[in-house]
Formats: structure tokens, C-alpha cells, sequence
């Protein structure tokens, strides 16, 4: 993960951890424990026997040195955790450089969810070996972060069993409090609970906060005592959601981020920090499904629709619902405020993607419903008793057509419906006008006629013409 020399090896984090299924998972949940403490202390060891990792350890019987340099990792499934082994504190080979373990450190306290703290036995109470000054600086640089709960076990090693598990338990705590007490002053308010939880384990009845391990050579015992505390990482709640984190896609640029950053002594802004990334992954994810619409089955049957139907408007708003159903899965873990907004963004993204296809849907629809409204428009006015004061109620059920054909659209593209409904409105309302008016002169036509027949036939009785009579009867009968 980082090297020796301090150079994070982001593409390789990156691949490593979209290897594993469980971490690439929609929701998947995730967390990360590290260990710290001191050089050939037996962390490999420990957390290959905990979580039956690979990492590398030291062979007493060829050297006793350096084995782990920079940080290491490595995933465990189940459940799912990415495991940080942290290059050891108090080496010689540091002796010019501590500012790297201290870096170490740090980095692995900020980005951890978990802390194994690795102590010997005969380590307690001291200055030196207890890595007073290391504990020191980091809660001197853990109290200018946000208060975010880290949880912290305690690992004594080389347990005697005479003394008391809460009397060790105390004594560490007291340190611990001891060293709070002294870097706090320029955060009078700040509580050590409020940035740590120690995490409380059983041992002999009795809840203390560190596991109790045997001598390694004590094989039986030490692997009983291993498998109690995996217990608490698959059963208990050690193990979890990365609340307020990132997902896993996007562990590897955070961590680079928070590296380069303490690599160059910066203060970290934790919020403002979480925020950048948020900013940055979620944009990257939103580009990437922007990148994705052209092959989406939806959008191609968007494509292929001849006019606006129940089926096209079931199209785009499958399309919708998948596409954001997408970047949910792949965000959700990101800061909210960048979630939603970039989510938004990504929806107005979309619809413009998508504007082409629906305007061409739009355009051709009015002249679809006038083409077949007109015989049914002709037949309204014709029974209309008042063909002129009929036209806007003749007309409706063609605007009430376009309105329900574009219901999926409107919310979307609202002005270019309303604009399409206004030319539908325009053609049609002028159309059925001219109609009615045609009606209404042939009405008045045939009125006209009417009443010179009749008059006619007056006339011609006034002188006295029988048949008259007659073609005035058949007139008003007809």
C-alpha cells in the first residue's frame, strides 16, 4: 500500500480491492483494522492468526530485524475488512527518520475504523518501551481531527496470568488518560470518548478493554485466545459500515489523499477533506454512467419508438430509475450534501442526453392527433346545435389526449410541451373554428332558402294557385 520510501501505490490499492466481489458489492459494508507498535512485536504474526492473512514475518532463527516497511495490506471476506499491517515503530533502521513512523501511525488511526494497539506485558507502565512519546503524538494530531469514533483494542502479549486482566486494563488507561490530559489544553471541551471507543472484551467475567494473549509458544492457549477475538470481528461489533467514510471504490483515492497530506505535514480538515472527495468520486461515478447511456437497452428502444406511447414513456423512465438506481448503489456512502447534488446533476445530465429523442417525439406528435381528430371533430360540430360556441368543448378531448401521451415528459421538458401543446391547441382551435363557421353558412343558406320557398309559396296562393298548398304542406313536412 505505501512503500519504504513512502510512495502509495494507488493503482495497485485500487485493483487489489475491485478484485474481490464482496467489496464491489451494491452496499457493500466494509472496515478497516489496522495494528501498531512496535518493531518485531509480533504484528504480522497476529493478524495472520486473526484473519488468516499473508503478510510476512520475521524469522528469528536468520534475523532479527525490519520485516514489514511502510504499510501493507490485505482483504478479508468474511466478514469484510481491508487489514492494514503498519510498519513498526522503535527500529533501528528508523533511528534517523522517526518522522515516518510517526506518519505511519497517524495515517493508519485517520483511516481506520478499528486500532489494534500490539503491547507486551513487561512493556506496561514503561516510558520508552510502552511507546509513550509515539501514543503521545498521535492523540496530539487525533484530537485537531473531527470527533469520529475509532475504535481501539488493546493486545497485551505474553500474558503471565498473574496479574489481574482489569488491573493491566487500568493501568494502560491511566497512561492513556494521562497523555490526554496533557495534549488537550487547547481543547478544554474535548473528551477522549468522543474520539475513541475502547472497545470492552471479555475476560475472566469481567469486561476489560484489551485481549489477553499467551506466549506464542503456548500454541493451544494462543489460538484459543485468536479465535475469541475473530469472534468479536464476525459476530460482535467490531465489524461494520463505514459510516460517513467512502465505499470501497473509493478507499484507495481517499487514502491517497490523506497520505500526501500528512507526507507534507498539513493539517487535515477531516469534513472539508471528505467533502473533496466526495466531490471528486462522485462526479467520476457520474461520468462513468453518463458513459454507459449509449449501450443501455432502454435508451437503444427510446431510439426505435416511431411515437409517443405508453411504451416510450415506460422506457424513459426505466431508463431513469436504472441509471440513478446506479449511482445510489455506488454514492450512498459518500457525504450527503455531494451525494444528492451530484445526483441531481446527473438527472438534468441525462435528460439533455435525452432531449434530441423526445423533441422529435414531441414535434411529430400534434400532427398525429390533428391528422386523426379531424373526422371526429367534424361529426362534434355537426350535431353541435351551436357549432361556434361548441369549438374549445370540441377541441378538449384532443388537447386532453396530447396531455396524457407527454404525462412522462412534461415534469422533464416542460417548455417544450407546453410549447407543443399550444401549436396542437393553435391548428386545432383554428381548424374546428373554419368548420364551424362552414357549418353555420350552410345552416344559414339553407335557412335563407327555406324561408323564399315559403314566402313564394304564399304568393303564388295569394293568386290563387291551388298547388301551393301543396308544396307548402310537403315543404314543412320535409
Amino acid at each position: 500500500m505505501i512503500t519504504g520510501e513512502g510512495d502509495f501505490n494507488a493503482p495497485a490499492v485500487d485493483v487489489f480491492i475491485r478484485a474481490s466481489q464482496e467489496f464491489t458489492a451494491p452496499h457493500a459494508s466494509y472496515t478497516v483494522v489496522s495494528i501498531i507498535r512496535p518493531q518485531s512485536s509480533g504484528k504480522s504474526y497476529l493478524l495472520n492468526s486473526l484473519f488468516r492473512t499473508n503478510f510476512g514475518v520475521m524469522r528469528a532463527d536468520e534475523n532479527r530485524g525490519q520485516t514489514t516497511k511502510g504499510i501493507w495490506m490485505a482483504r478479508c471476506i468474511r466478514p469484510c475488512m481491508i487489514i492494514m499491517d503498519v510498519e513498526g515503530c522503535d527500529g533501528t533502521e528508523r533511528e534517523d527518520d522517526t518522522l515516518f513512523e510517526k506518519q505511519n501511525a497517524l495515517f493508519a488511526l485517520t483511516v481506520s475504523d478499528v486500532i489494534l494497539v500490539n503491547m507486551w506485558l513487561h512493556d506496561i507502565g514503561r516510558q520508552q518501551g510502552g511507546n509513550i512519546p509515539l501514543l503521545t503524538l498521535i492523540l496530539q494530531e487525533r484530537i485537531k481531527l473531527d470527533p469520529c469514533k475509532t475504535k481501539v483494542i488493546f493486545v497485551i502479549r505474553d500474558y503471565d496470568y498473574e496479574t489481574p486482566p482489569g488491573i493491566l486494563t487500568e493501568k494502560v488507561m491511566e497512561s492513556i488518560n494521562k497523555i490526554w490530559e496533557s495534549v488537550k489544553p487547547g481543547h478544554r471541551n474535548a473528551k477522549l470518548s468522543d474520539y475513541f471507543q475502547f472497545c470492552a472484551v471479555p475476560a475472566v467475567g469481567h469486561m476489560v478493554s484489551a485481549v489477553f494473549l499467551p506466549r506464542k509458544c503456548e500454541e493451544k492457549a494462543f489460538k484459543e485466545k485468536c479465535t475469541e477475538l475473530q469472534k468479536l470481528f464476525s459476530t460482535g461489533n467490531l465489524a461494520g459500515s463505514r459510516q460517513d467514510k467512502v465505499p470501497a471504490s473509493g478507499f484507495s483515492f481517499s487514502a491517497k489523499g490523506l497520505w500526501d497530506n500528512i507526507r507534507q505535514n498539513r493539517n487535515i480538515n477531516l469534513p472539508a477533506y471528505k467533502e473533496f472527495v466526495a466531490i471528486t468520486m462522485c462526479d467520476k461515478i457520474m461520468k462513468e454512467i453518463l458513459g454507459s447511456l449509449a449501450s443501455m437497452q432502454d435508451y437503444l428502444h427510446l431510439k426505435s419508438c416511431s411515437s409517443i406511447t405508453s411504451d416510450f414513456n415506460n422506457s424513459l423512465q426505466s431508463l431513469l430509475d436504472r441509471m440513478l438506481a446506479k449511482y445510489d448503489e455506488e454514492a450512498y456512502m459518500y457525504v450527503a450534501n455531494v451525494r444528492d447534488k451530484t445526483r441531481s446533476n446527473l438527472e438534468t445530465e441525462i435528460l439533455h442526453l435525452l432531449e434530441p429523442i423526445c423533441k422529435a417525439m414531441l414535434q411529430t406528435l400534434p400532427t398525429e392527433i390533428f391528422v386523426s381528430s379531424k373526422d371526429e371533430i367534424d361529426a362534434a360540430l355537426n350535431s353541435a346545435r351551436s357549432p361556434s360556441d361548441s369549438v374549445n368543448i370540441v377541441v378538449k378531448p384532443y388537447l386532453d389526449k396530447f396531455d396524457n401521451s407527454c404525462a412522462g415528459l412534461h415534469q422533464r421538458y416542460e417548455s417544450m410541451v407546453t410549447g407543443q401543446h399550444a401549436k396542437l391547441e393553435k391548428v386545432l382551435v383554428s381548424y374546428a373554428q373554419e368548420k364551424a363557421n362552414s357549418i353555420e353558412w350552410k345552416r344559414g343558406l339553407r335557412k335563407g332558402f327555406k324561408i323564399a320557398t315559403v314566402g313564394f309559396a304564399i304568393c303564388r296562393l295569394a293568386f290563387g294557385d291551388p298547388t301551393s298548398l301543396a308544396d307548402l304542406a310537403a315543404f314543412f313536412f320535409i
